[in-house]
C-alpha cells in the first residue's frame, strides 16, 4: 500500500543519516559504545526530534539482515509463492507534498514549470531526463480538464510514488511462479474533505481497508453524505482485504472478477464507485516516465 520498497537504503546513506541523528543528540563525538549507552538514556521525545535531522529511515541493504535489495534486479525468489496485493492511491502527492505546501494548489501555467523543476526530481537522471516543458505538454494533452496544480500533483505522483509499485508488479508478473499470486489495485475514490481538493491522497486506503471511516472524518469527510459514500467504499475494500487474509486471493462477492496481474493486459482493480477492472490505467504515463531510470525515494 503506497510505500513499495524496490531497493533498500544504501549503507553509506544510512551511516550518514545516523551521524546526523547522533549530532542532533550531542553524541557524535563519543565512541560507538559510549554513544550507544548514552542513546539508551534519551527519552522517546528527544530521539523523535533528532530523527528529523536525519531524514528518511528504512531497511538497509547491509548484506546481513537484508542481504539483497528487495525487488532489484528481479522479484525475490524466496517469496514467489507468497500471495501479494500491490496498490497506490491516484493522487498520492496531494497530501505528501501539497499537505505542507498549500501554495501548490494555486499554481498557474506560468508558475508550474518552476514548481516542477524544484518538486519533481524523479524526472531527471544522469542517463535520461525529461524536459519539464515536454512533460507539461503531454500531461495537458492526456488530461485536458486538469488545472496547473492538477498537473503538478499528477506528475509528482506518477514519477515519485507510483513507479515503485509498477516495478514490483512487473517483476512479479515476469516470474511464472509469482504471477498467479499477484494482484494490483488503484484507489480512485476521492475524499470529501475540503470539497474534494485532496482527491485520492496518500493513506486514504487505510480507513477503507480497516472499515473505520466513522473514526476518520478528517480523511474521508465529515458530512453525512461523505460518510455514506465512504462507508459504501469501505464495505468493498475491507471485504477484499478480509478475503485475501483468509484465502490468499482477494476475489469476493463485492468485486467484479479480479484477474491476477500480467504484463499483456495489466488488469488493475479500480477502487471507486462503481468498482471496476481497467487494463493498464495510466499506461501512457507509465511508458513515458519509464524512460527515466528509477531511483527509490530515500535510498
Amino acid at each position: 500500500m503506497s510505500g513499495q520498497q524496490v531497493v533498500g537504503v544504501q549503507r553509506d546513506h544510512a551511516t550518514e543519516r545516523a551521524g546526523k541523528v547522533l549530532k542532533a543528540l550531542g553524541l557524535d563525538a563519543m565512541s560507538p559504545a559510549d554513544a550507544a549507552t548514552a542513546l539508551r538514556a534519551k527519552t522517546m521525545e528527544e530521539i523523535q526530534a533528532a530523527t528529523r535531522a536525519g531524514g528518511y529511515f528504512g531497511p538497509v541493504t547491509d548484506g546481513r539482515s537484508l542481504p539483497v535489495d528487495p525487488f532489484t534486479p528481479t522479484d525475490p525468489k524466496l517469496s514467489v509463492n507468497v500471495p501479494m496485493v500491490l496498490g497506490n492511491t491516484h493522487d498520492e502527492t496531494r497530501v505528501l507534498i501539497g499537505g505542507g505546501q498549500p501554495k501548490l494548489f494555486d499554481l498557474t501555467w506560468e508558475t508550474l514549470p518552476d514548481a516542477l523543476e524544484k518538486g519533481a526530481p524523479f524526472l531527471k537522471s544522469d542517463a535520461v531526463s525529461l524536459p519539464v516543458a515536454e512533460v507539461i505538454k503531454n500531461y495537458r494533452e492526456w488530461n485536458p480538464t486538469y488545472s496547473a496544480s492538477d498537473v503538478f500533483f499528477a506528475v509528482t505522483t506518477d514519477s515519485r510514488s507510483w513507479r515503485g509499485e509498477v516495478i514490483e508488479a512487473d517483476r512479479r508478473a515476469a516470474d511464472a511462479k509469482a504471477q498467479p499470486h499477484t494482484w494490483v489495485y488503484q484507489v480512485n475514490w476521492k475524499s470529501g474533505v475540503d470539497g474534494g481538493k485532496w482527491g485520492a491522497p496518500h493513506t486514504l486506503d487505510i480507513p477503507l481497508a480497516f472499515d473505520n471511516v466513522a473514526l476518520s472524518p478528517g480523511m474521508v469527510g465529515a458530512s453525512a453524505e461523505d460518510q455514506k459514500r465512504a462507508q459504501t467504499m469501505a464495505d468493498v475494500v475491507s471485504e477484499t482485504y478480509i478475503a485475501f487474509a483468509r484465502t490468499g486471493n482477494p476475489n469476493n462477492a463485492r468485486l467484479p472478477k479480479w484477474p491476477a496481474f500480467e504484463l499483456e493486459k495489466r488488469p488493475t482493480m479500480i477502487f471507486d464507485l462503481p468498482v471496476r477492472v481497467e487494463d493498464d490505467p495510466r499506461g501512457r504515463e507509465r511508458r513515458y516516465l519509464g524512460q527515466v531510470p528509477y531511483v527509490q525515494p530515500g535510498s
